[in-house]
């Protein structure tokens, strides 16, 4: 099980994945912004 800590009052914490398909020859990437409650407070892709 992965458990997410959260960073320093005052800081965000930003987790990033990416993902390729060689058969069909296309990235994709995704990104999501936590704050120090946990809460999200930014995500694109």
């Amino acid at each position: 099980m992965i458990h997410w800590n959260p960073p320093p009052s005052n800081w965000v914490k930003m987790n990033v994945d990416t993902g390729f398909s060689v058969a069909k020859q296309l990235a994709t990437s995704g990104f999501v912004i936590k704050n120090e409650e946990g809460l999200i407070v930014g995500s694109g892709f």
